[in-house]
């Protein structure tokens, strides 16, 4: 059986993680190119991954400034520095419609205005204030936009590079819990399989 020769945790890699984590879209496109043998690297390419990435970033980081400021308000604040706040805009005290979509529109353009509120752009939004579940809602964009492509592509390498040693049950968890370390460890993989194939072809000559 043939397994993977790049590690799926390597310390010395913990900055491609880290980039990795937050522009996925980059490192899924290098891996997509490479398993479609697309010649040359296009910087535009890599500029419209980028900003696909950031835009699937903005849920995650309101996620966590509400959580943060849910977790201060209720554990952390008393009641006289939650009065000293009420200058700030509370999008719970605004009036809306309660028709789904309209509740949705609603809290993400108010979402969005919380996210700007941290570089000084828009009315200051108490992220606490927002419902439980749209929070929720927000965290799960990302996981729901990247684990599936993670997966496939995690599928398709093995195949590619007839990696038999991987049951499909681990696949899907590595691409759900492990996403930044399983499409580096893809990537490299794909990347050492190239060179080890181009360095046989010009061997040849």
């Amino acid at each position: 059986m043939k397994g993977w020769s790049k590690p799926l945790l390597s310390f010395q890699d913990t900055g491609d993680y880290a980039c990795t984590a937050v522009c996925p879209c980059v490192t899924m496109g290098n891996i997509g190119r490479i398993l479609t043998d697309m010649d040359g690297h296009s910087d535009m390419c890599t500029a419209a991954t980028a900003g696909i990435s950031l835009i699937v970033d903005i849920p995650c980081f309101f996620f966590l400034r509400s959580s943060r400021d849910r977790i201060q308000e209720n554990y952390y604040f008393d009641g006289t520095q939650k009065r000293e706040e009420s200058d700030e805009w509370d999008p719970s005290q605004s009036s809306y419609d309660w028709w789904p979509l309209d509740w949705c529109k609603f809290y993400t353009c108010a979402a969005l205005e919380s996210c700007c509120s941290q570089i000084c752009i828009g009315p200051n939004v108490k992220g606490g204030s927002f419902p439980m579940a749209f929070t929720c809602m927000a965290a799960s964009i990302y996981p729901l936009c990247i684990c599936p492509l993670s997966c496939l592509l995690r599928k398709l390498t093995m195949e590619n590079l007839n990696i038999d040693s991987e049951s499909l049950m681990t696949t899907c968890a590595v691409s759900t819990c492990c996403i930044p370390c399983s499409l580096v460890q893809m990537r490299e993989e794909l990347q050492s399989s190239s060179n080890y194939d181009d360095a046989q072809v010009n061997s040849m000559y």
